[in-house]
C-alpha cells in the first residue's frame, strides 16, 4: 500500500506542478475551447504554405500550445500543419502547411479549419490569388478567321461560354472553355458566332457559396442592358485624329453630355444625346446672335472638352433618371441613354462621330474614368466578383471590404490582373475612339505603381496624352494615398484644391476665400505660381479651378458666401466672378472651368446634383444672353492666354525667375499686387503688374509709371497692343476689383 500511495502522490505532484493545470493562463478544457468558438473566424490562403486565421476576438494561447488548429480537405482528410504561431497580434494565427496548397487545386475553398472538433470556417484564397499576371489579351476579340475569348477566373473549377441567338433569348448553347494556365480560360469559335450574344458561366465552390454564376464579360464592348448579355460585334467606324498641342496650352471645359443640350433653349435637336455635339450652328431659338452648343465652344476658345463619365454606369439605358455617371458597371461599353437607340450600335457610332467632330473643330477630348470603385454588389456579382471572387476589391485583415471611395468598395488597382485591366481599358479608348486624355476620379485610391504605369504606357500610344486626376480619397482606405506630390516631374497633373479653397473658400456655402475678402495670401501666391512651392515640381502639374460638377457652381458659391456683406450690388457680384476668372486664366498651370461658369451658371444652390432633375442640372443658354459681358471677359482672357507664353510657363525655374511681390502703396494692406516678368521668352509682354482689391470696400492707389499701360480691368481685356490704355494719377478700385498693366518689349 505504501508503494501505491507513493506512486499516486508523485502523479498528483506531476499533474499540479509540472502540467500546471490550475494555472488559468495555461488551462482550458475541451468544453471551454469549443464554447469559445462563437468568435467569428475567417481563414485566408496568402501563399501556397501559409494560412492566416483571423478572429474578431483575441485567440487564447492554449489553442496554439495544444495545437488545436486542424485542416481537412474536401474529403475530410487531414492536411498536415508544420507550425502554428501568432501573427502581428493575438487576433491572428499563422498556419504553415507541410504540403503546398496551390490554385491548381480547385477544392481550396472546401478546405475546412477546425479547433478540436469544432468547425470554424472554410478557406478563402487571398494573397495567393495575386501571384500570376497574364499578358494574353482578355475578353472577346474578332480576328480574321476566328473569334477568341479569354477570361480570368482563378478559383473556378470550370468556365463555360453560353451562346444566345439574341439578347432576349433564354435558350443557349453551353461551350466549355479550356484552362490554358491556372486561372486563364480560353475558347475559340468560328466567325459564325458574330452578332450572337454571350455570357460566362463560372462553376466552383468559393466563399460566395454558389454552384455556378452566370456573369458578364468585364471586357464587354457592347450590350443592350447593363445586366444582360454581351454582343459579339466589332464596329468599323473610323475616328478623326485629334489636334496636337502640349498640356501647357490646354484650356479644359468640363461638361455633362445631357446638361449640354437638354434645355428647351439649347437650339439643339438631339437633346441629351451624343449627337448634339455634332450640331454646328446652333443658337438661342429667339436670338440667332447667341450661339449655343458646339458653336459656343468654338466662340469661347477652349480647346479641351472634358466629358463626365460616358462608360456604362449603374442606370438603365432607357431611363430618364438623371445621373452624373460615377457608379461604373462596365468600362468598355458606352452608356446607351445618350444614344438615339440603346438597342443597336448607335452608342458606338454616335460617340465616334462626336469625337471626330470635336477633333475636326480643334478640340481634344478627355473622358472621366472611375477606377476607384464599381457599382457591383459584392454579394450579387455582375462581372469582376463573379469571375474572381475577392480578387478585384481591397479587403481588410478581417476580410471585410475597404470603402475609401465612399461608394461601398475599392478597386484593387495593385492586383496584377486589375492593373492590367485598367491599362487595357485606357489603351482601348485611345485606340478605338482616339480619346486624347483622361481625368481620374478619386485618383488617390490608385496605387503608385499603377499610376506610373498609366503615364508610361499611354505615352507610348500618344506622347501628347493629357492626364490629370483627383489626388484624394473619400474615407479610410486600404492603400497609401496617391496624393498631391505623387505627380512630381511626371506628365501628370492634379487638381489644386489648395488654390481653389484659398480663392473662393471651402466647399460649404458660408466659407469665404481671397476673392470674397478673406483667405490666406500665401496660399494665393502659391497657386498663382503653379504650386511649385507647395506640391508640384513644374507648374503644368497643377489644374487650376474654382468650380466643377461637384459642390456648388461658382455663381451659387458666391451668392451664398457674399450674403455676409450688406449692400453689395449685382455689379459687385459680377466683379467677383471676373476676379475668379482672372486668377484662373492668368496663373501658371492648366486652367479648368465648369460648363456655364462663363455666364453665371446656377444649380439653384444644389451642391450635390448627381441625381437631381434636368431643371437643376441643365445649362440654361439664356443665361449667356443675360451675362454677355461676363462671357466676353472669359472669352478674351482665354484669347490672351493663348497669345502669350508668359501666362503659361512650363518650367519651375522660369516661374522662380518671373514672379515677385511688389507694394503699390506703402502700408496699403487691402491691395494685393505682384509683378510677372518675361523669363527670356519670345513674347510681346516684357512684364505685367497685377493690382487686386479683394475686399468688399473701395481702395485706391496712385499710378505714375507710363512705361506700363492698362490691358485688363473689370471693364474688359485689351487684346491688341495698340489699344492698351495710358493711365496715371489716382486709380479707384471698387469692391472685388482689379487692374493689370503691361509693359511691352520693344520691336
Amino acid at each position: 500500500m505504501n508503494i501505491l500511495f507513493y506512486l499516486v502522490f508523485l502523479a498528483i505532484i506531476y499533474i499540479v506542478y509540472v502540467l500546471d493545470i490550475f494555472d488559468p493562463e495555461k488551462r482550458m478544457s475541451s468544453t471551454q475551447i469549443e464554447a469559445s468558438t462563437h468568435n467569428e473566424f475567417r481563414a485566408f490562403l496568402d501563399n501556397s504554405h501559409c494560412i492566416q486565421v483571423v478572429s474578431n476576438e483575441a485567440i487564447p494561447e492554449v489553442y496554439l500550445e495544444t495545437k488545436k488548429f486542424t485542416l481537412k480537405d474536401s474529403l475530410g482528410k487531414k492536411i498536415k500543419i508544420e507550425s502554428q504561431v501568432y501573427g502581428d497580434n493575438q487576433h491572428i494565427v499563422i498556419l504553415h502547411t507541410t504540403k503546398a496548397l496551390k490554385l491548381s487545386n480547385k477544392d481550396l475553398c472546401q478546405i475546412t479549419i477546425y479547433i478540436g472538433k469544432t468547425k470554424l470556417c472554410n478557406l478563402s484564397p487571398r494573397g495567393i490569388l495575386f501571384e500570376n499576371l497574364y499578358s494574353e489579351k482578355m475578353g472577346m476579340h474578332i480576328l480574321e478567321d476566328k473569334v477568341t475569348f479569354r477570361c480570368f477566373a482563378p478559383t473556378a473549377k470550370k468556365v463555360s461560354i453560353l451562346l444566345y441567338n439574341n439578347s432576349r433569348d433564354s435558350e443557349f448553347q453551353e461551350h466549355a472553355m479550356q484552362e490554358k494556365k491556372t486561372g486563364l480560360w480560353t475558347l475559340e469559335f468560328s466567325l459564325d458566332c458574330i452578332n450572337q450574344f454571350y455570357k460566362y458561366r463560372v462553376y466552383g465552390s468559393d466563399f460566395l457559396d454558389t454552384k455556378y454564376r452566370d456573369v458578364m464579360d468585364p471586357y464587354s464592348y457592347f450590350h443592350q442592358h447593363r445586366f444582360s448579355k454581351s454582343m459579339i460585334v466589332k464596329d468599323s467606324t473610323q475616328v478623326s485624329d485629334g489636334p496636337s498641342f502640349p498640356r501647357s496650352k490646354a484650356i479644359i471645359y468640363e461638361v455633362h453630355i445631357r446638361d449640354f443640350s437638354i434645355s428647351d433653349d439649347s437650339g439643339m435637336t438631339n437633346k441629351g444625346k451624343y449627337l448634339a455635339f455634332n450640331e454646328k450652328d446652333t443658337h438661342l431659338p429667339k436670338d440667332s446672335n447667341i450661339k449655343t452648343g458646339l458653336a459656343h465652344l468654338k466662340e469661347l476658345g477652349v480647346n479641351v472638352i472634358h466629358l463626365l463619365p460616358v462608360q456604362n454606369f449603374d442606370q438603365d439605358d432607357n431611363s430618364d433618371q438623371y445621373d452624373w455617371g460615377y457608379m461604373p458597371v462596365h468600362y468598355f461599353c458606352l452608356h446607351g441613354s445618350y444614344a438615339t437607340s440603346p438597342l443597336d450600335l448607335s452608342r458606338i457610332t454616335e460617340f465616334k462621330t462626336l469625337v471626330s467632330t470635336l477633333h475636326d473643330e480643334g478640340f481634344k477630348v478627355v473622358i472621366d474614368v472611375v477606377f476607384n470603385h464599381t457599382a457591383e454588389d459584392l454579394n450579387n456579382p455582375i462581372s469582376f466578383q463573379g469571375l474572381a471572387p475577392g480578387y478585384y476589391y481591397r479587403r481588410t485583415g478581417l476580410g471585410d471590404y475597404f470603402n475609401g471611395s465612399g461608394c461601398g468598395n475599392e478597386f484593387k488597382t495593385e492586383a496584377p490582373m486589375a492593373r492590367s485591366f485598367i491599362l487595357d481599358n485606357l489603351r482601348f479608348w485611345m485606340t478605338e475612339y482616339k480619346i486624347d486624355g483622361f481625368r481620374f476620379d478619386l485618383m488617390g485610391l490608385m496605387d503608385y505603381e499603377t499610376f506610373l504605369s498609366v503615364e508610361r504606357e499611354l505615352q507610348k500610344i500618344n506622347s501628347d496624352v493629357l492626364l490629370y486626376g483627383e489626388p484624394w480619397v473619400a474615407g479610410d482606405c486600404g492603400i497609401e494615398v496617391t496624393g498631391k506630390g505623387a505627380q512630381r516631374q511626371l506628365e501628370f497633373a492634379v487638381f489644386n484644391d489648395h488654390f481653389r479653397d484659398s480663392l473662393r473658400g471651402e466647399n460649404n456655402g458660408e466659407s469665404r476665400g481671397f476673392v470674397q475678402g478673406s483667405g490666406d495670401y500665401k496660399k494665393i501666391w502659391d497657386g498663382i505660381r503653379g504650386a511649385i512651392d507647395d506640391f508640384t515640381h513644374h507648374p503644368t502639374e497643377s489644374i487650376n479651378y474654382v468650380a466643377c460638377h461637384d459642390n456648388y457652381t461658382l455663381s451659387d458659391k458666391l451668392t451664398l458666401s457674399l450674403q455676409a456683406y450688406e449692400n453689395l450690388s449685382d455689379d459687385d457680384y459680377i466683379r467677383c466672378e471676373k476676379l475668379n476668372a482672372l486668377l484662373v486664366f492668368t496663373s501658371q498651370g492648366i486652367p479648368f472651368i465648369q460648363s456655364g461658369q462663363e455666364f453665371r451658371r446656377s444649380k439653384q444652390c444644389d451642391h450635390n446634383s448627381y441625381q437631381s432633375s434636368d431643371s437643376i442640372n441643365q445649362i440654361n443658354w439664356q443665361d449667356k444672353a443675360d451675362n454677355l459681358d461676363l462671357f466676353q471677359f472669359y472669352k478674351d482672357l482665354i484669347t490672351l492666354r493663348r497669345q502669350h507664353k508668359i501666362l503659361r510657363l512650363t518650367q519651375r525655374e522660369q516661374v522662380q525667375q518671373a514672379y515677385e511681390y511688389i507694394q503699390i502703396e506703402p502700408n496699403h494692406h487691402n491691395l494685393f499686387s505682384f509683378k510677372l516678368s518675361n523669363p527670356n521668352l519670345i513674347d510681346s509682354f516684357e512684364s505685367l503688374i497685377f493690382v487686386i482689391n479683394p475686399k468688399p470696400t473701395e481702395a485706391s492707389f496712385n499710378w505714375s509709371d507710363t512705361a506700363y499701360k492698362q490691358i485688363i480691368s473689370s471693364n474688359g481685356v485689351i487684346l491688341k497692343t495698340k489699344d492698351a490704355l495710358e493711365v496715371s494719377g489716382e486709380i479707384i478700385l471698387n469692391p472685388f476689383d482689379f487692374m493689370v498693366f503691361g509693359r511691352f518689349n520693344q520691336e
